[in-house]
């Protein structure tokens, strides 16, 4: 009754067999019914002490007069054509392996009112499933393929869900379904492809694609229909149990495995619009999902928020942080929704048109990262009157230079372009900053300063309080919380600036070692320094620019150098040079003052300076 189909070797369900073999003809006792006995079919067969796993029932293997429940069958990943024949009392049935069901397996069987597969499940032939008893919902999993004519005809299940994968559905699948409530068919088949759908209810409801509603609302196929929603998913997060009430749906977007952080995952997938989710409060998406919907474990990484999927909802708290590697915001993805603060990942570089559009209570746009974008066309506008899309200071100006610039925020002259200002990622507490719109510090809560003068003898700036500053201004912003992004508000008004020697770069990065007398700033130094070699000014930076430069270095007043301990180190910058000698002949002549110096022009500590204080440093220069 049994046939080895292979005998190459093979491991299954993690057990492993000497090969694989089909299930020819199945003999039972004819009073199988009344005794209760059930047909087993089992995991695997012995020939010559080799176990053989069996993987296929074949064709019309159930030629036999009675049978009640065929049990086992945990290896089967195949049943062929007419494997049960109509004549069969066939009750339940159990495949939890299976990813074949050929043409008229069960038709006919009209007493099976249960069959269950797993997630391998990949094709069901036509009239695969003909006139049986199923009620129970229909989901096929996601990785099925191929779905042929009058698969279900005569069923009388009230839900069928076809995912994504599905790549064939024969035009008369669905005929003969008169008890089907809802139709949920993840694949845009409506440009393609006719169907048939006699006998099925015109008031079944039809979820697709959201991005597909519209078309099959007028398609002569689909226009039959009442009620065609949105809503269209793969699987759900917590499992079939949950496939109702759960504001997480996804569609996988790839199987392709993918590794990230030393992780492999089975895929991508992108979370999808549903009725749960619009009426959710908060919205947290997570790094990743796992399909349990029957009885798998697939897990996905999470790269998209699909289109539309919180447009209109009431959602007003949204945290991207788990979805760390977010690549996309889909078309109208939190359009119209009650959301007041967004933070984009660093990954997500992708945004569809009307992305953020019409969130009238959104008040915070922050992208992070330095990397380019590409957007669909406008992503804001008609958001809350106080909105800020907070960019990074370096890449601020290559949005106000993309066609964001002629985006129109709200009625007729209020543009997008005027509700962009920079954050800083700070690695420490001081900033150079140069942005092109005018700033407010007093209401970031940061102090910035200019520099109105220098002193060359004490390497030291002069520099000046600023609460607001106009645009193209540079600063030194201190206060800055290292680690978390620090956000620069807009100022509302330009005041007027006294002389500044700090150049702001908003649009380009200037050589500096080519300006005379240019320095950049060192930030973990808190000084201004020469550049001795070719060193780029950074756009969304700023620079010092003084008239002449007689020092390789310039300290700020607000961190002035501290001494160095070094005997004959009068400047207080580490060394000991001819530069000391010459700050101290300076004091000697009555040029300069030792108070400038703090206590460091007394280098013999006599408390007096004079000729044997030069001649002290003198000497430590010599060497001797």
């Amino acid at each position: 009754y049994y046939t080895i189909t292979s005998t190459e070797p093979c491991t299954i369900n993690g057990k492993s067999y000497s090969g694989r073999a089909k299930l020819v003809k199945a003999k039972i006792t004819g009073n199988a019914v009344a005794s209760g006995d059930a047909c087993t079919v089992p995991d695997y067969i012995t020939i010559n002490k080799n176990q053989y796993a069996v993987t296929c029932i074949g064709e019309e293997a159930f030629d036999i007069s009675v049978q009640t429940v065929v049990a086992g069958c945990n290896n089967v990943d195949s049943v062929l054509y007419k494997a049960f024949d109509s004549e069969r009392k066939l009750l339940r049935l159990a495949l939890p392996n299976v990813s074949y069901i050929g043409e008229e397996a069960f038709d006919d069987c009209s007493s099976l009112a249960s069959i269950t597969w797993g997630s391998n499940l990949k094709y069901i032939g036509a009239y695969g499933l003909c006139n049986t008893a199923i009620t129970s919902d229909i989901i096929l999993p996601y990785g099925f393929k191929e779905l042929y004519g009058y698969a279900f005809k005569g069923v009388k299940t009230k839900k069928i869900h076809i995912p994504s994968s599905t790549s064939i559905i024969n035009k008369y699948a669905f005929v003969g379904m008169s008890s089907l409530t809802e139709l949920i068919l993840n694949r845009g088949y409506f440009e393609t492809q006719t169907f048939d759908f006699s006998n099925v209810p015109t008031s079944c409801v039809v979820r697709v694609p959201v991005e597909w509603q519209a078309y099959a609302k007028v398609h002569n196929d689909w226009k039959r229909f009442t009620n065609i929603y949105p809503g269209a998913y793969d699987f759900c997060n917590g499992g079939p149990a949950n496939a109702t009430s759960t504001a997480y749906k996804m569609t996988v977007t790839s199987a392709t495995p993918v590794t990230k952080d030393g992780v492999t995952y089975d895929g991508t997938a992108k979370y999808v619009y549903n009725e749960q989710v619009k009426k959710a409060n908060a919205f947290y998406p997570s790094l990743c999902e796992i399909d349990e919907m029957l009885g798998g474990d697939k897990k996905y990484l999470i790269t998209e928020i699909g289109d539309s999927c919180l447009n209109g909802s009431s959602v007003s708290t949204v945290s991207l942080t788990a979805a760390k590697y977010l690549e996309r915001i889909g078309k109208k993805a939190f359009g119209g929704s009650a959301v007041y603060s967004i933070t984009i990942p660093e990954n997500c570089t992708k945004f569809g048109t009307e992305a953020f559009s019409n969130a009238t209570s959104l008040n915070d746009l922050t992208i992070l990262g330095t990397n380019n974008r590409s957007w669909d066309g406008q992503f804001v506008g008609n958001n809350a009157s106080g909105f800020t899309m907070y960019i990074s200071h370096q890449r601020v100006n290559g949005y106000l230079t993309s066609n964001l610039k002629n985006w129109v925020f709200s009625g007729t002259t209020n543009m997008v372009k005027d509700h962009v200002a920079p954050f800083i990622n700070a690695t420490t507490e001081t900033f150079n900053l140069g942005q092109s719109m005018p700033l407010d510090f007093a209401a970031s809560g940061l102090k910035a300063y200019i520099v109105t003068n220098y002193n060359e003898k004490t390497k030291m700036l002069t520099t000046q309080e600023v609460t607001q500053v106009p645009g193209n201004t540079g600063v030194i912003v201190t206060g800055l919380t290292v680690g978390k992004i620090n956000k620069i508000k807009r100022a509302t008004s330009a005041p007027t600036m006294p002389a500044n020697l700090l150049y702001a770069s908003p649009t380009s990065s200037e050589d500096l070692y080519t300006l005379p007398y240019a320095y950049y700033y060192s930030r973990g130094n808190k000084k201004f320094v020469k550049p001795t070699s070719t060193y780029k000014s950074g756009i969304g930076y700023s620079y010092l620019w003084l008239k002449e430069n007689p020092s390789t270095e310039y300290y700020l007043d607000l961190y002035p150098p501290t001494p160095s301990g070094v005997k004959g180190d009068v400047d207080g910058n580490g060394e000991v040079d001819i530069t000391d000698a010459n700050i101290l002949i300076n004091i000697v002549l009555g040029k300069d003052s030792a108070s400038n110096y703090g206590g460091r022009a007394d280098v013999t500590g006599e408390g007096d300076i004079d000729v044997s204080d030069i001649n002290s440093v003198l000497n430590i220069i010599l060497g001797k």
